[in-house]
């Protein structure tokens, strides 16, 4: 599969005798280099309001964190925003989770294939 994420997934579903989905199995790989956005993007969700419709991470928040780790802060507000936008979609269709609206079914965070 070529290594990172798939490649330890892949192990784990073996082990425990589940078949690797194949939406699974084809997901693109992300290079090294833009791992540290999708690391903010995690670390920042936090930062959001969680009310009835979870709204965008405050650009305060991403400038602060930005500051904090020495990001150049247009690389990184520009990053999360696109993180942050493929997301809210994904929860105003219901999809936030993997699953349809209401299975309380939760995904966890892959792991580093670092």
């Amino acid at each position: 599969m070529g290594g990172g994420v798939q490649e330890g997934l892949a192990d784990q579903m073996k082990r425990d005798g589940i078949e690797l989905p194949d939406n699974v199995a084809t997901q693109p790989m992300l290079q090294a280099n833009l791992l540290c956005y999708l690391d903010a993007f995690y670390e920042l969700d936090t930062e959001r309001d969680h009310g009835m419709v979870p709204g965008p991470i405050p650009w305060s928040s991403i400038v602060a964190y930005g500051e904090r780790y020495r990001f150049d802060i247009e690389e990184l507000v520009f990053f999360v925003r696109k993180l942050d936008d493929a997301h809210l979609s994904k929860v105003r269709n219901g999809s936030a989770n993997g699953g349809t609206p209401g299975t309380g079914t939760t995904v966890q965070r892959p792991p580093r294939p670092d």
